[in-house]
C-alpha cells in the first residue's frame, strides 16, 4: 500500500478543475518555483488505486507551460506502508534495498543520482548501520534527504523512496510502484545474511525485482 507525493511546477490553478481531484490533497511547496504545487495522497492506497490517482491527476491538471512542469527541483516520492511489518522485516528491507541501490537508481533519471535531496546511502555514513537490528537506532540516526528514507516510520509508519523524478508518464510510474511492491514482499520472504548472499541468490533476486523494468526506455544511457 502506497502514499505518493507528486511535485509539479507551472501549475495553472485558475484553469484546473480541482473538484476532479478526489482523494488528492494540494499543497503549496516553497521549494518549487513557477507556481509549483505538491499533490499528495497518503492513503494508504493499493497499487491499482495509486495508478488511477496518478492517471487522474495528470489528465486533469492544467499547466501554464507543459514543458516546464518537471524541472530538476521536482520529484515523485513514494511512501510504502510498513505498519504491519515486524522490526526484523523492516531491517531486512533496508538491507535488501542497500544490496540493489545502484540498480534502483538505474531505473530513474540519471540526474537523481547526484541530487542533494535524494542522497544514495552508499554516499553517507549510514552504511555503517547495515548490521544493526535496532530499528529505533536506525530511525534516529537516519537522514531525511536520503533516497531511501526511514525517518517517516516515526510519524507515518512508512519507508519513503525519493528516487523518482517529476513525471507524468503512467507507464514509468506503474513500473516504479511494481518495483517497490516486489521489494517489499521479497524482503519478507528472503533474509539478507552472510550465508544467503550467494551469487545465485543475488542474481535471482535481481531478476525478480527488475525483470519487468525496461531500463532503456527511461534512462539516458551514456
Amino acid at each position: 500500500m502506497f502514499g505518493v507525493e507528486c511535485e509539479i511546477e507551472s501549475v495553472n490553478s485558475d484553469e484546473t478543475n480541482w473538484t476532479l481531484f478526489d482523494g488528492i490533497e494540494v499543497k503549496d511547496d516553497p521549494s518549487l518555483r513557477n507556481h509549483g504545487r505538491e499533490l499528495v495522497w497518503y492513503g494508504p492506497k493499493l497499487y491499482e488505486q495509486s495508478k488511477q490517482l496518478f492517471k487522474n491527476l495528470h489528465a486533469n491538471l492544467k499547466a501554464f507551460s507543459p514543458e516546464q512542469k518537471f524541472s530538476e527541483r521536482t520529484s515523485t516520492h513514494v511512501h510504502v506502508n510498513c505498519r504491519g511489518l515486524s522490526t526484523a522485516a523492516v531491517v531486512n528491507l533496508v538491507r535488501m534495498y542497500a544490496l540493489y541501490e545502484e540498480l534502483v537508481f538505474m531505473c530513474v533519471d540519471k540526474s537523481r543520482r547526484d541530487n542533494i535531496y535524494c542522497v544514495p546511502l552508499v554516499d553517507t555514513h549510514l552504511t555503517a548501520l547495515y548490521g544493526s537490528t535496532d530499528l529505533s537506532t536506525l530511525v534516529s540516526r537516519w537522514h531525511k534527504y536520503t533516497a531511501f528514507n526511514l525517518k517517516r516510520l516515526s510519524d507515518l509508519g512508512t519507508v519513503e523512496f525519493r528516487h523518482l523524478q517529476g513525471t507524468d508518464d503512467p507507464e514509468l510510474f506503474n513500473n516504479w510502484l511494481l518495483l517497490l511492491e516486489k521489494m517489499f514482499h521479497l524482503a519478507q520472504r528472503e533474509t539478507i545474511s552472510p550465508d544467503s548472499l550467494t551469487e545465485t541468490n543475488v542474481q535471482n533476486w535481481a531478476d525478480m525485482l527488475f525483470g519487468h523494468f525496461p531500463f532503456n526506455r527511461y534512462r539516458d544511457w551514456e
